[in-house]
């Protein structure tokens, strides 16, 4: 579904300057997200603790490569105390953490997403957040009012329950993931298969990964009290149309990203951290779904009446690690006269970016 409204957070609840837009995303295909990330972040904290071991052992500073999934993450050098440098650290906090979750990649999992969420925007609390809040203190986020079960001073305690956030987590990681619509025109097939190469030729492809592998596709919701987890199968419960199980097991998740932040230059820098994250860092966004999602960008600065302009102004204002893939672009178009030099390339990779959609049987009111 796409979304035009915006939201206003982090400001000092006045002035618009003071805030950062933000467009939503689309809520959907999230299971897969939350999936993907736990699995990255398992296999770089192995790194790192099997980098402490052989520090230890060998009594020396250790330099381990941080990758997981074909996506790097720098390096990190673990000392022989077992003490960190994490100055090479690219794309993601110095827990090893992969966040999948908000344009900064704030959040790790679909829990916690959904807690903040209802925090921030509708000012209702899970009794999970109120828990923490009375074991340890956070009146910035929930309120100072006297009784930290009522923090937001309004009467009413306990105005949702751990069960109603596992529900709704449950049923958000089971929405439909996108796929690429599929067309029985011969031609078209072509021409779309011809747009994706255009693609991975400017460099698109290597943050916007077409393709990462999920080893495991059953997604655990855990209580926080009980520590009892509710599991769902994400390709076999979820929404249809339904990604495919190889015959190892695994899905492979057709997201169009890495799950990375990266430096996106001047053009988007907002000047100051959002969430503790520079200004100019973004993770990169999932194209799966593009086509049904605009506005683009996390300020939805782009135009929404016209598919190819929208997607022009997106990919015009990537700068810093994406100037190589911009200026590539570019080199398609005729800037003085604004007609394209290559139209045929342009228009390829335009029809291969409108097949990243849904399933229009999917998607009509049922």
């Amino acid at each position: 579904m796409a979304h035009h409204g915006g939201a206003l957070l982090e400001g000092d609840g006045v002035t618009f300057a003071s805030a950062f837009v933000r467009n939503p995303k689309q809520v959907i295909g999230v299971g897969y997200l939350e999936a993907l990330a736990s699995e990255m972040t398992r296999d770089l904290q192995a790194a790192v603790a099997n980098g402490r071991q052989a520090a230890a052992a060998q009594n020396s500073a250790q330099t381990v490569t941080l990758a997981t999934k074909g996506v790097s993450f720098g390096t990190v050098v673990v000392r022989a105390d077992g003490t960190l440098d994490t100055a090479n650290v690219k794309g993601i906090d110095a827990d090893f953490v992969v966040k999948p979750f908000g344009w900064k990649g704030r959040t790790a999992s679909l829990r916690r997403f959904i807690e903040d969420a209802f925090q921030v925007h509708l000012g209702l609390q899970f009794e999970t957040l109120t828990r923490a809040h009375c074991a340890s203190p956070i009146p910035a986020r929930v309120g100072g009012g006297a009784d930290c079960e009522d923090p937001d001073n309004d009467g009413v305690k306990r105005e949702l329950t751990e069960g109603q956030l596992t529900a709704l987590s449950v049923y958000a990681s089971l929405q439909q993931a996108p796929t690429e619509t599929p067309t029985e025109d011969v031609a078209k097939a072509q021409r779309i298969r011809e747009g994706r190469t255009i693609f991975e030729q400017l460099g698109c492809a290597s943050c916007h990964v077409p393709t990462l592998e999920l080893r495991d596709p059953m997604l655990s919701h855990v209580s926080d009290s009980t520590k009892k987890a509710f599991d769902v199968s994400l390709p076999l419960d979820g929404e249809p149309p339904q990604l495919e199980i190889t015959g190892e097991g695994t899905v492979l998740v057709p997201l169009y990203s890495d799950l990375k932040r990266h430096d996106m230059g001047e053009a988007l820098d907002e000047r100051r951290p959002s969430a503790g994250v520079d200004g100019k860092m973004f993770l990169t966004p999932p194209l799966w779904g593009l086509a049904a999602s605009a506005p683009y960008m996390h300020d939805g600065r782009t135009r929404t009446d016209v598919f190819v302009d929208g997607i022009y102004t997106a990919i015009d204002k990537h700068l810093g690690e994406a100037s190589a893939s911009r200026d590539a672009f570019r080199a398609m178009i005729d800037e003085d006269s604004a007609r394209f030099l290559s139209p045929r390339r342009v228009t390829l990779l335009y029809e291969f970016l409108q097949s990243l959609s849904r399933d229009p049987a999917q998607t009509k009111e049922r």
